[in-house]
């Protein structure tokens, strides 16, 4: 009973401490409300992407673009739905409903998403939520379009779909990895009215939650609305559990090698005297987006926006970006695999926009990293980042080019009717060099074709020379070795297209090239 005393006693004052150093470093934050995404109805829960270009709300507004609209006689008001909206210029657009793909007639709520902004994780109790693996769900965006949306099932859904009672669910997070999905809820709630949870990902399903303990969990408190930020290990959530300056108060607590940190209170630069909870981020930590029902608000809750003291500001991150493009300058859909060299167990994928080809990964500092391409039928690509470890962001922009694994070029050129390469195919040609210099185990095979004006003879020997002719630029332009490349010309034995057009004869007249890995 006496450790028990005295530990409380320790708990007390290291907590006093925090808060009292927290308010003597206070100032006063220029708060934005951000009013573009605001209505005269509640808004909630703003998710930011890594890089800062991607925001997801939940919001009870009603519009055009909304396909439910049912309203909540007990709660007074119309259900949640998810929105979205991109900064643009620095500002964000206006807001669009993701639709009935990802939302249904009852409450649908975003809780957390990747850092690339492409996997969204929803809160629903739609109908069977039970048997489909919920209430929690995580969908995909693939190009401009939401698809593969399945329940997180395991030992998630066996936690709430058995419980007899009232289920209240009050936020949730996943890891930026996907690893760990934290959430609150009032089921089995041992320490406060609302306790945080945890649930891992580990040989394909996720486990059974585990209560996250007296450390993180205020007795006779709400502990609610969890964040992971982007280095996977601070931990911010709303509670009235840690003192504070109103109701919910934003704190957060840090998972170190010995456990959680001691939650501390973010300070008056962030909470006020009204309820301040959903405190999110960038990957950058330049600036927080928060939820706050503070006088002077647009609805019955708003998002806001302010600088974060650099006192509880979570780790730096490496952020990696660019766009994801083929042999014809188009964008593709690519999944990028990002492994560390030094670490087996750190594996992550995600994949690049088919309709913008923008890809982005997220990552601590520290690692020897190897990020791959892969698509069927396109030539496995990796780049390698030996990241220090640092105490600031790295940001570093790579666009990639994917080669089709066979391909037809439209920028080889010879002058008509002989095989003499014309100046304007050397910038392909050069490319491709470039492609064989960069990657050893890559052997390739040159096509020449011809349309059917002429003998067989004759567009035979002109195939055969033009595919010749590409490979002795080639080799003759670099020290690749001849055994690595082929030219064979098939005359007009394989046409593409009808030679009675010009047009048609036009696509016939080419080169092909095939890559071997």
């Amino acid at each position: 009973m006496v450790k028990k005393s005295v530990s409380n006693i320790i708990f007390i004052f290291v907590v006093f401490l925090a808060f009292s150093f927290f308010n003597a470093k206070s100032q006063v934050l220029n708060y934005l409300n951000q009013s573009v995404l605001n209505s005269q109805y509640a808004e909630d829960n703003p998710l930011v992407s890594a890089d800062g270009k991607k925001i997801y709300f939940n919001s009870t507004r009603i519009g055009d673009d909304r396909v439910w609209a049912k309203y909540k006689e007990v709660e007074q008001r119309y259900d949640y739905d998810i929105y979205f909206s991109r900064k643009e210029n620095d500002e964000w657009t206006k807001p669009i409903n993701l639709g009935a793909i990802v939302n249904s007639g009852e409450d649908d709520l975003v809780v957390s998403i990747n850092p690339g902004g492409n996997i969204v994780y929803l809160l629903s109790f739609r109908k069977d939520w039970r048997k489909h693996g919920g209430p929690f769900y995580k969908a995909e965006l693939r190009g401009t379009e939401w698809t593969n949306i399945q329940g997180l099932g395991g030992g998630i859904n066996n936690f709430f779909k058995t419980f007899p009672g009232v289920i209240y669910v009050a936020g949730a997070t996943m890891s930026p990895y996907g690893r760990e999905f934290y959430f609150s809820t009032n089921i089995c709630a041992e320490y406060g009215i609302f306790d945080l949870w945890v649930s891992q990902f580990k040989n394909g399903e996720w486990t059974y939650p585990r209560n996250l303990g007296a450390k993180i969990n205020a007795k006779k408190s709400e502990n609610t609305y969890p964040f992971m930020s982007y280095d996977g290990r601070t931990l911010y959530f709303a509670s009235n559990g840690f003192g504070g300056y109103g109701k919910r108060d934003i704190v957060f607590s840090v998972l170190r090698d010995d456990g959680w940190s001691i939650p501390l209170n973010v300070g008056n630069t962030i909470n006020t005297s009204s309820d301040d909870y959903q405190m999110t981020m960038p990957g950058s930590q330049k600036s927080i987006y928060m939820v706050s029902d503070r006088p002077g608000g647009q609805g019955s809750s708003d998002i806001y926006n302010a600088n974060l003291m650099s006192e509880v500001e979570p780790s730096k991150m490496v952020q990696i970006s660019g766009k994801i493009i083929d042999a014809y300058d188009m964008p593709v859909e690519v999944e990028v695999i990002i492994e560390d060299l030094t670490n087996p167990d750190f594996k992550y994928t995600t994949w690049s926009n088919s309709k913008t080809g923008e890809y982005f990964v997220s990552l601590p500092p520290g690692g020897n990293y190897k990020v791959s391409f892969q698509k069927s039928g396109y030539l496995f690509a990796s780049s390698n980042y030996e990241i220090p470890s640092t105490d600031t962001s790295i940001e570093i922009a790579k666009d990639e080019v994917v080669q089709p694994v066979n391909y037809v070029s439209g920028n080889i050129f010879f002058e008509s009717g002989k095989s003499n390469l014309l100046s304007k195919s050397m910038k392909e040609l050069d490319r491709i060099i470039k492609l064989l210099i960069n990657d050893e185990t890559i052997n390739l095979e040159v096509f020449g074709h011809t349309d059917d004006i002429g003998s067989n003879e004759d567009n035979q020997r002109l195939s055969e020379e033009r595919a010749e002719a590409v490979r002795k630029y080639i080799l003759e332009n670099s020290n690749i070795r001849p055994s690595r490349i082929t030219a064979k010309g098939f005359g007009e034995e394989k046409p593409i297209a009808d030679n009675n057009t010009e047009e048609g004869r036009q696509k016939n007249r080419r080169t092909e090239f095939k890559f071997n890995q």
